[in-house]
């Protein structure tokens, strides 16, 4: 087994890449990479799904969270210091979606980096579709030689609903 860690990125988005002006779309966007290694994955996912007991719920979706458990939910996630970026951006007409990925993988390059990693998984939250595979296909290839890019279900997985969490305040904090 090699000593280099799988650094592990977890992606989640809110709102929409459409313009503000039409019916129907979000008047901002954020996106939020949350970054682990394969070092404590196994220990964040199990603090997550004890932060979902302790709530008794089967998904942490900040959005649908009471002010309370934000309050416990928040501060629980913070103390585990998962690094992590968020990205908002207040629309003014249709956002390039592509140029704000290359500021969410820009930032990650640098941890990449530091932890010398080599292998790279990226998970996404939400359905795979041909449209985003290629866009971030196109982004990764031009930042890592070699990754795995996956799109996931919250549910299954605990760490893309940190993501969930991060990008709701992101919002919340601009909105």
């Amino acid at each position: 087994m090699s000593n280099t860690p799988m650094l592990y990125i977890f992606i989640d988005e809110s709102g929409d890449t459409g313009n503000p002006t039409h019916k129907g779309t979000s008047k901002d966007y954020a996106i939020c990479a949350c970054i682990c290694t394969d070092k404590n994955i196994e220990y964040l996912s199990k603090q997550i799904l004890d932060i979902l007991k302790y709530i008794n719920k089967k998904e942490i979706k900040y959005s649908r969270l009471s002010d309370r458990e934000k309050i416990f939910v928040v501060s629980r996630i913070d103390t585990l210091n998962i690094e992590h970026r968020e990205f908002y951006y207040k629309k003014s007409g249709r956002l390039l979606l592509g140029d704000l990925l290359k500021y969410v993988f820009e930032s990650v390059v640098c941890q990449v980096n530091v932890l010398a990693v080599t292998k790279i998984k990226v998970i996404i939250d939400g359905d795979e579709n041909a449209y985003y595979r290629k866009l971030y296909s196109s982004i990764l290839d031009k930042y890592f030689k070699k990754y795995t890019l996956k799109f996931g279900n919250s549910l299954k997985v605990p760490m893309l609903q940190v993501a969930d969490v991060y990008v709701g305040l992101c919002r919340k904090g601009r909105g």
